[in-house]
């Protein structure tokens, strides 16, 4: 079990359940928390690659899931936005 006393335990544990998370983006789109925490830790290895660990990136989307994805990897990366 992750450590529930911090936002990514948090996120992590529920990662592991059923939940949706809906984004109103022009249109709507659905997608599980797990896939989500998935899609995110993608992003992470991405910008762990990309800038490293305290480094900075400039995200320039559409209000979308893929924005929503990129801003929770970069968090989990460690990385300002």
């Amino acid at each position: 079990m992750s450590d529930l006393s911090t936002v990514a335990g948090l996120l992590e544990n529920a990662a592991t359940g059923d939940g949706v998370v809906s984004v109103l983006a022009g249109e709507r789109e659905e997608v599980g928390i797990g896939e989500l925490w998935r899609r995110s830790e993608h992003a992470a290895a991405w910008f762990l690659e990309a800038v490293g660990r305290d480094g900075a990136v400039g995200l320039l989307m559409e209000t979308s899931l893929d924005c929503l994805v990129s801003l929770l990897g970069a968090w989990r990366a460690g990385v300002a936005v």
